[in-house]
């Protein structure tokens, strides 16, 4: 189950950089390329089917039936479609990408330590 929750969170974060524009088309494709066979891997369904759309959108755009701006609002629709939080300003000035809810990109580890001192005067 982290596993899973994990592999779409990693996904998801690549796919947040591309559309933010921290991360261009072909560092997304390189990207997708080196980590398709742990996505793959993990059973994590909802990475998977996001994965195989993204590459799918990738061919698209390799063979021109896809510009980049059309690739950037499939990627951000498939991301609405599977209930993954964001919102995208389309205005003149281009694509803007505003995460709309706080995500949890990796899990949390919560490690609780206890201290505990010995009076000076037992240390004599």
């Amino acid at each position: 189950m982290i596993s899973e929750l994990l592999q779409t969170s990693v996904l998801t974060q690549a796919l947040i950089q591309y559309l933010s524009r921290e991360r261009s088309a072909s560092e997304l494709e390189e990207w997708l390329a080196g980590n398709m066979q742990d996505i793959l891997n993990s059973g994590d369904h909802k990475a998977i089917d996001i994965a195989n759309q993204v590459d799918a959108f990738l061919v698209e755009m390799g063979e021109r039936l896809l510009n980049e701006d059309q690739f950037r609002k499939s990627v951000y629709a498939l991301l609405v479609e599977k209930g993954l939080p964001a919102v995208l300003n389309v205005g003149a000035s281009g694509n803007t990408f505003i995460q709309s809810d706080p995500m949890i990109l990796a899990p949390a580890v919560l490690i609780r330590v206890s201290h505990s001192f010995v009076p000076a005067a037992a240390n004599k």
